[in-house]
């Protein structure tokens, strides 16, 4: 019988820590999130930038 290998992934919006992602092994892929013309991985810049962003375009 064949052996399959499991790799269970998740975004890092996933709300799944650092620490417990390690410890039952899922790896973390960043999400990814579009400003305008940029496109960004999670945790490369603050919340606050989202937010301003979302002010600054809503009713566009």
């Amino acid at each position: 019988m064949a052996e399959h290998t499991i790799i269970l992934v998740a975004e890092t919006g996933s709300d799944l820590t650092p620490e417990l992602a390690k410890q039952y092994g899922v790896h973390l892929v960043p999400m990814h999130v579009s400003m305008g013309n940029e496109t960004l991985d999670d945790g490369s810049f603050p919340p606050e930038d989202v937010i301003a962003y979302y002010e600054r375009t809503k009713g566009e």
